[in-house]
């Protein structure tokens, strides 16, 4: 096995992952710039923000929690993955160890997703006044 063989591609794996993450970023900077700018201009004209307006410009309140719910949804389908990835290594290989350890590493992301599910349900009972 050549895990401590480093020819390159494991860095070009996390810059291409670094890399999105910066694109992303970049492109939420500028959207959030162009958005105070708009509220900027409102603000000199004089104009109110009229319900419709705060729609528009992406400033309503989106604190409902389900991109927290959606998080968790995909950590559990990881986490289902692994264990089926470590139960079909285990069959190929006939090693019986190999699904136990992959099921433990399934259960980091497991406990995150569920953890995240959770964290939803107390922020929608919190909204509603519960």
């Amino acid at each position: 096995m050549d895990f401590f063989n480093f020819d390159g591609d494991l860095l070009l794996v996390f810059a291409f992952v670094i890399a999105i993450i910066l694109i992303g970023n970049i492109f939420s900077v500028q959207r959030n710039r162009d958005r105070q700018k708009t509220i900027r201009e409102l603000a000199a004209s004089g104009k109110g923000l009229s319900p419709e307006t705060i729609r528009a410009l992406g400033l309503a309140d989106t604190e409902s929690g389900s991109g927290i719910g959606v998080g968790g949804a995909v950590l559990l389908g990881v986490a289902f993955g692994l264990v089926v990835l470590g139960q079909a290594i285990g069959y190929a290989s006939g090693d019986d160890e190999v699904p136990v350890i992959l099921a433990g590493v399934a259960a980091i992301p497991g406990a995150i997703g569920l953890v995240l599910i959770i964290s939803r349900i107390f922020i929608r009972r919190d909204r509603n006044g519960d």
